[in-house]
């Protein structure tokens, strides 16, 4: 039970719906997901929870714990990426997000949530896989309405953007609510 409420939790909290709606362009933009993409964030957060959880800890939680945390993201995630156009060089990958950025964020936020939730490495597993199923469901709602707002009518004024940030912003308030009631929910157990 606590399993399925950490998936749940995880699947519902780095959404990323008002990320999508403000800045980033190309989220419903084009046919295909960036699978490597979502496998890359599923591959990071889990290598550097085993490295924060049994290497890292040894060290005291200071400052400098949580300093080190975007960078070794971003270390991480490029180095992944590396390793991928190695293994598949004529493939073009489709972007989304820039490793540099550590995903803009969203790699040390799950990485943050996992290594304070997570007890075992299951229930890392399990948060890491299900913060990429969410950022993949994102990625999806976002392609639909920006469908939708192509073939409904919609006034003048509200076509793209202000759309998209209006509808996002909203599902991204009501996911955040479900993620919390499921946080509490969690944190009774």
């Amino acid at each position: 039970m606590i399993r399925l409420g950490l998936a749940v939790f995880a699947g519902l909290s780095v959404n990323l719906m008002l990320q999508f709606a403000l800045g980033s362009g190309k989220a419903g933009k084009g046919n295909t997901l960036p699978l490597f993409q979502i496998i890359n964030l599923f591959l990071t957060v889990i290598i550097l929870w085993i490295f924060y959880t049994y290497i890292f800890n040894l060290l005291s939680r200071e400052f400098v714990w949580y300093f080190l945390i975007f960078p070794f993201s971003a270390l991480t995630s490029m180095g992944i990426e590396r390793i991928e156009k190695h293994l598949f060089p004529m493939k073009k990958p489709v972007r989304l997000f820039s490793s540099l950025t550590a995903y803009e964020g969203l790699i040390p936020a799950s990485l943050l949530l996992t290594v304070n939730m997570a007890v075992s490495f299951l229930d890392a597993l399990i948060l890491s896989f299900f913060f990429a199923f969410g950022c993949m469901i994102a990625i999806i709602f976002m392609k639909e309405i920006r469908r939708r707002s192509m073939l409904e009518s919609i006034p003048k004024n509200l076509r793209g953007l202000p759309l998209a940030f209006i509808s996002m912003g909203l599902l991204s308030m009501v996911f955040s609510a479900a993620a919390w009631i499921c946080y509490r929910v969690l944190e009774n157990f």
